[in-house]
């Protein structure tokens, strides 16, 4: 079932299953893992901010939630209104702050994350799923390659100490597919096949990339762990829902 899109120059249809929508400003991955995707099952709608502000005055959905960033324009669409904070960024946080007062609740990517932020009457936890579509392989012996994973840059110094060691380092490959202008199956597939080829040659990962936010969700720790693949989780990749004795301050 796929998600119920708004026409440029119609208001927001009565969906066939729970009056849900889902709202989001840019077309990013976590959105559609968090909004398209659970839109599609619940056969609710899932439209823009911008298409949403030309909607206002309609009340037609029980309950609205705002994908990491609230949008204002969507406030008249629904009974309530809850935000999800993905991915979202300390900016977007202030201006969700900013207008929490019409929210209803939020949905956390963490325990802890949860207890510090928490602003609503009700909040709940949805941690970051498995993103991958790559086979768990759960033999690793004689692989002396270690994956760094996140959004991180070369770091010369440390990839010198493992060669001393004899140990090969690699980086996780990047998408570089931008949603904005359109994304082929013939693309993804290439960057899943690519992305799977990376993990299956794995004996170690460390994921270690520094957020941008305290709060980013810790899928670049859970996907490895989830492939089989031994995982040190480096500090500055510090994810809330994981205690700090997880990880590492010092490699």
């Amino acid at each position: 079932m796929a998600p119920t899109q708004l026409h440029e120059d119609a208001p927001p249809s009565e969906p066939a299953g729970p009056r849900v929508a889902f709202v989001f400003m840019t077309l990013a991955w976590s959105v559609v893992h968090r909004g398209s995707v659970p839109a599609a099952s619940l056969g609710a709608a899932h439209f823009s901010c911008e298409q949403a502000a030309r909607f206002s005055g309609y009340r037609r959905f029980d309950v609205v939630i705002h994908l990491t960033h609230a949008c204002q324009g969507a406030l008249n669409l629904g009974a309530h209104h809850v935000f999800d904070h993905i991915d979202a960024t300390d900016s977007q946080l202030d201006a969700f702050h900013a207008m929490s007062g019409n929210f209803s609740g939020e949905i956390m990517g963490s325990g802890p994350h949860l207890d510090h932020l928490c602003r609503t009457p009700i909040c709940t936890v949805i941690p970051h799923h498995y993103n991958l579509r790559c086979k768990p392989r759960l033999d690793r012996r004689g692989k002396r390659t270690i994956g760094l994973i996140g959004w991180n840059r070369n770091q010369p110094a440390l990839q010198q100490e493992f060669r001393a060691a004899g140990i090969t380092t690699v980086m996780e490959p990047k998408s570089g597919l931008s949603l904005r202008s359109g994304v082929t199956k013939a693309q993804r597939e290439h960057f899943r096949a690519a992305s799977c080829g990376f993990y299956s040659g794995l004996g170690v990962a460390i994921s270690w990339s520094r957020p941008e936010s305290c709060y980013e969700p810790n899928q670049r720790f859970t996907n490895p762990i989830y492939l089989g693949i031994p995982t040190i989780g480096y500090a500055h990749q510090v994810s809330r829902s994981l205690t700090h004795w997880h990880f590492c301050s010092v490699i």
